[in-house]
């Protein structure tokens, strides 16, 4: 399926993401596979969804989205470890600015360089959803999440703000 995709001129990479450890929220999509797709225009989506074999995947859930935000560009080498942050909340404009004043915790202490954050074109249950290729491992990433300074930096002001989310942490298939 992917080769397809890659070979379409309206797609600039086509990569299927394998669930490896799904955050427990009452939010939490439960999303085994995630297949991102990245188009010239978001006037190609229907092109691509046209696709046989995206259609026969059957996928629970999809949603076109556009990157509204990017820090750095992401690192897309297969032996790498990615992050898919889903938020919720009921204020997208509160969420984005949330986002723009927590990206700094996540760049200094986390040493993450590499965010894209994706916005839904159509009504999605996610106000955005951000990718992230972790820096190290997986443990790591963990490890600077329980540090003191990420539930003042970033937790509180997303519960502040009514902010919620739910991640996914996922493996490239070749």
């Amino acid at each position: 399926m992917t080769r397809r995709l890659n070979a379409m001129d309206e797609v600039v990479s086509a990569t299927v993401y394998r669930a490896i450890a799904i955050q427990p929220s009452e939010v939490s999509p439960r999303f085994d596979v995630i297949v991102l797709i990245e188009t010239t225009t978001p006037d190609t989506i229907a092109a691509v969804r046209a696709v046989p074999e995206l259609q026969r995947l059957g996928a629970d859930f999809v949603m076109p989205a556009r990157n509204i935000r990017r820090l750095g560009d992401i690192d897309r080498a297969p032996s790498g470890t990615f992050l898919f942050n889903h938020f919720t909340s009921d204020d997208p404009d509160r969420a984005s600015r949330y986002f723009d004043s927590v990206a700094g915790w996540f760049s200094h202490d986390a040493e993450v360089d590499d965010i894209a954050l994706l916005g839904p074109l159509d009504a999605a249950p996610y106000v955005f959803v951000n990718q992230v290729r972790l820096p190290g491992t997986l443990a790591e990433f963990i490890r600077a999440l329980l540090r003191p300074n990420f539930r003042h930096a970033v937790y509180r002001k997303m519960r502040a703000n009514q902010i919620g989310f739910a991640s996914i942490v996922c493996k490239p298939l070749p």
